[in-house]
């Protein structure tokens, strides 16, 4: 019911003649008490990851008349492809991008929490996390037609080095990446 409701918002904007539809958190839940959680599918038998790519197919496929872009926002975690990310989020990003035209990682560093690659703070390292986070990404996207287009941190939770000079350190790593585009 979910996914069908959203579908038909996502067909009524394209009706109306946006270029863009953006799923963002296009996941399964992963923090609070996700135990009580009730799916329509055995998560014994389907891997979260394949309901999530099977509702990005449907959504390429309905709005294919509408000649819309469609992107997703992911974690950024997910440029690691470490398979407990995948299993918990249904995030799968070379699956993904088979039905997409623009792939957004929200690459936080707030949000890799500590330790990170042995970074004890990585609310801290903008650098580091934008950089590489679109190198990893760039590699798992290697190949396909597809934009690397992510979110920045534009906030100060989780650093102690907010201010206008964290974030023109993400957007230098940023003019490095081959990402075309940001979004804060």
């Amino acid at each position: 019911a979910v996914q069908r409701y959203n579908l038909d918002i996502a067909k009524e904007l394209a009706e109306m003649g946006v270029d863009e539809i953006q799923f963002d958190y296009i996941r399964f839940p992963t923090r609070g008490n996700t135990r009580d959680a009730g799916y329509s599918f055995d998560e014994e038998k389907i891997p979260k990851n394949q309901v999530i790519t099977a509702f990005l197919a449907q959504a390429r496929k309905e709005l294919a008349p509408y000649e819309v872009l469609l992107s997703v926002d992911v974690f950024g975690v997910m440029g690691w492809g470490r398979p407990e990310d995948i299993q918990m989020t249904g995030q799968k990003i070379d699956d993904l991008a088979q039905y997409c035209d623009v792939i957004s990682p929200m690459i936080y560093p707030s949000h890799f929490y500590g330790p990170f690659q042995s970074i004890t703070n990585p609310g801290d390292q903008p650098f580091f996390f934008v950089s590489e986070t679109c190198r990893r990404f760039s590699a798992l996207l290697e190949g396909e037609e597809i934009t690397l287009r992510p979110w920045i941190q534009a906030f100060p939770f989780g650093t102690r080095t907010f201010s206008d000079e964290y974030i023109l350190e993400e957007l230098r790593a940023l003019s490095q990446s081959g990402a075309r585009g940001w979004l804060f």
